[in-house]
């Protein structure tokens, strides 16, 4: 996983690849084993599960896949201060939160 600051908040996040669409998904970047519930595997793709419940169930249900051992993230977007301002905009979005070069 790639680590740069948040467009936002400016916090570090950890950027991982979602395995279902390919595109980059900001994480926080310590694991929270309490509230994740995206893992990310040992080739930086991203599962994301409806909640921490159901990624640990996957977890202990699949001992040997890739993610049995990883750990729980959260998706920065919930925990971003400045997230409810990103919902819903698009990149070009004139009242979107100003950008920054990422690092």
């Amino acid at each position: 996983m790639n680590v740069g600051p948040c467009r936002s908040c400016k916090r570090l996040v950890a950027w991982a690849t979602s395995a279902k669409t390919g595109k980059p998904m900001p994480l926080d970047r310590e694991p929270d084993e309490e509230r994740g519930n995206v893992l990310v595997d040992g080739l930086g793709r991203a599962y994301t599960f409806r909640n921490a419940a159901a990624a640990l169930a996957y977890q202990e249900g699949n001992p040997e896949s890739d993610l049995a051992g990883s750990c729980r993230h959260m998706l920065h977007h919930a925990t971003c201060p400045a997230g409810p301002a990103w919902k819903g905009k698009r990149r070009g979005d004139a009242d979107a939160p100003a950008q920054t070069v990422l690092l």
